[in-house]
C-alpha cells in the first residue's frame, strides 16, 4: 500500500538536517508535510469546525518536529518517526482538550458539529496523498482513514501509530504503557476490526496475519 507523502526521508537526510544544512531541511520539510498532515487527521475525525484547525495543527506539529531535529538521540529517519508520532500525539492530545473546554462552554446546536462529516475528512485527506499515486490507490487510502475514523479510540490509536506514525512495535508499547504482547495482540484486533468495517479489499493485513507497516 502506498505511504503517504512524496517521499520517506532516509537516514542521510535527516542527518545533514541535524547537522544544519538548510537544502536538507527545506527537503524535510516537504517530506514531512503529507505525513504529519495524516497523523493529525488520523487522530482527530474532523468536525465542520475543525477544517482549519486541522491546518493550524499540522503547521504547529511540523514546526515542532523540525525544531526538534538537531536534538534528536540519533539522526536516524527510524529516530525522527518515533519522535514525530510523539510531537503529533501531545499536541493533538493538547488541542482535542482545548477543543473539548470549549464545546463545553459554548455547546454548538444539537451537538451536530461534533460528529464526523464524511465529505469534510475526505477533501482534507486530498492534501495528504501522494500526488504520485494512482488513483485507486488514493481512493483505497482514503477509504482507510475513513473507516479509521469510526473504530473505538484504542483501536484508533494503535492502528494510527503502527500504519501512519510507522513506529516500532517497542515505541508502540511505550506510548500505549503496555507490554509488547498485548500492544501486538491489540493491534490484530484493531485490523480485523477495521478489514470488517472497510468496502472492497484492504491490505493493512497479510496472509500469515501479521500487519504491513507500509501506508
Amino acid at each position: 500500500m502506498e505511504k503517504f507523502g512524496s517521499g520517506e526521508w532516509t537516514d542521510r537526510l535527516v542527518a545533514e538536517a541535524a547537522g544544519g544544512s538548510e537544502s536538507a531541511r527545506t527537503r524535510l520539510s516537504e517530506q514531512l508535510l503529507p505525513r504529519v498532515r495524516a497523523m493529525v487527521i488520523a487522530r482527530l475525525a474532523p468536525a465542520p469546525s475543525q477544517r482549519h484547525d486541522v491546518d493550524d495543527l499540522t503547521q504547529e506539529c511540523l514546526i515542532g518536529v523540525l525544531e526538534g531535529v538537531a536534538t534528536l538521540r540519533e539522526p536516524r529517519a527510524a529516530v525522527l518517526r518515533a519522535f514525530a508520532s510523539t510531537v503529533v500525539s501531545r499536541r493533538t492530545a493538547d488541542y482535542i482538550r482545548r477543543a473539548t473546554a470549549e464545546a463545553k462552554r459554548h455547546p454548538g446546536p444539537n451537538g451536530a458539529d461534533a460528529s464526523i462529516d464524511s465529505d469534510l475528512w475526505a477533501s482534507i485527506l486530498a492534501d495528504s496523498l501522494s500526488p504520485g499515486g494512482s488513483v485507486a490507490r488514493r481512493d483505497e487510502i482514503r477509504r482507510i482513514l475513513l473507516a479509521l475514523s469510526g473504530l473505538k479510540e484504542r483501536y484508533r490509536r494503535i492502528v494510527t501509530l503502527a500504519f501512519i506514525d510507522q513506529i516500532s512495535m517497542a515505541e508502540i508499547a511505550e506510548q500505549l504503557g503496555v507490554s509488547r504482547p498485548a500492544a501486538s495482540m491489540l493491534l490484530m484486533r484493531a485490523v480485523r476490526t477495521l478489514r470488517r468495517d472497510i468496502t472492497g479489499r484492504s491490505d493493512l493485513q497479510g496472509d500469515d496475519g501479521k500487519a504491513k507497516s507500509d501506508i
